[in-house]
């Protein structure tokens, strides 16, 4: 899966900086994931995207969809298992509460 990752998107710290651009999303790479589950257990995200509002994640989703770049969406958490040797890309939204809307990516509903 990471090679698929790579040849799509660059690599993930091409990717980064061109995340970096997005106003309000916090981007970092190799983010260990354990510490955001229940269970404690998983590898890293290699890269890990935090939106400050739902602008953020709004400009977030249609870039990615753009480059038809797949994410997971992380929630508080819980009962979730993450594999040892990580996962490409997470989206964690969990500061942001009860959204709603349809955006040109899709749906978004986000309440967890």
């Amino acid at each position: 899966m990471m090679q698929a990752f790579r040849q799509r998107t660059g690599g993930a710290s091409a990717l980064a900086a061109d995340l970096r651009g997005i106003a309000g999303l916090e981007v970092r790479e190799d983010v260990p994931l354990a510490p955001f589950t229940t269970f404690r257990i998983g590898g890293p995200a290699r890269l890990f995207l935090r939106p400050a509002d739902r602008g953020a994640l709004e400009r977030a989703v249609a870039f990615l969809g753009r480059r038809g770049i797949g994410f997971r969406v992380l929630g508080r958490g819980s009962n979730l298992l993450v594999d040892d040797r990580g996962v490409d890309l997470v989206l964690a939204p969990s500061g942001l509460q009860g959204l709603e809307g349809a955006g040109a990516a899709g749906r978004l509903r986000a309440e967890a």
